[in-house]
C-alpha cells in the first residue's frame, strides 16, 4: 500500500511539472506579451511549488514508514527542494519588479535547477519503487 501510495506522488510530481511546462509553453505562443505572462507566472508558480511543496510532504511522512533509506532521502532532499522553490517565487517577482536582471536571471536559474530536480527524483523514485531496487 505504501508503494502504490508513493508511485502515486511520484507520479503526480511528475504531471505536474509537465503540465506546468505546458501550461506556460502555449501561453507564450498565443500571448507573447510580458504583461500576460507576468499576470500568469505570479499565480501559477505559487501553486506550481505550492502543490509540490505539499507532495513532498506527504512523500516524505510516506518514506518514514517504508524501510528504504533511499527513499528518506529523495523525501528529504525533494521536500527541501519544493519549500526553496516556493521561496524563491516572491522573490523572483521583486526581483523583476526592481529591474534586477542579474538576480532575477540566478532565481530564476535556481527554479529551474529545482522543478529539474524534482522530475529527476521522481523519475528515478519511480524506478526504485517499480522495479525494487534496494540501495
Amino acid at each position: 500500500m505504501l508503494n502504490f501510495l508513493s508511485t502515486l506522488i511520484f507520479s503526480f510530481q511528475l504531471g505536474i511539472i509537465f503540465y506546468q511546462v505546458l501550461i506556460f509553453s502555449f501561453h507564450l505562443r498565443d500571448h507573447p506579451s510580458i504583461a500576460d505572462f507576468r499576470a500568469l507566472a505570479n499565480k501559477s508558480f505559487t501553486l506550481f511549488f505550492g502543490y509540490l511543496l505539499v507532495l513532498n510532504i506527504l512523500l516524505l511522512l510516506i518514506s518514514f514508514l517504508q524501510q528504504s533509506y533511499f527513499l528518506h532521502y529523495i523525501g528529504l532532499i525533494a521536500f527541501v527542494h519544493a519549500l526553496l522553490g516556493l521561496v524563491l517565487v516572491p522573490l523572483m517577482k521583486f526581483f523583476s519588479n526592481r529591474d534586477m536582471g542579474k538576480a532575477f536571471s540566478f532565481c530564476h536559474m535556481v527554479s529551474l535547477y529545482i522543478t529539474l530536480y524534482l522530475a529527476i527524483s521522481s523519475m528515478v523514485g519511480l524506478y526504485q519503487i517499480l522495479f525494487h531496487l534496494n540501495a
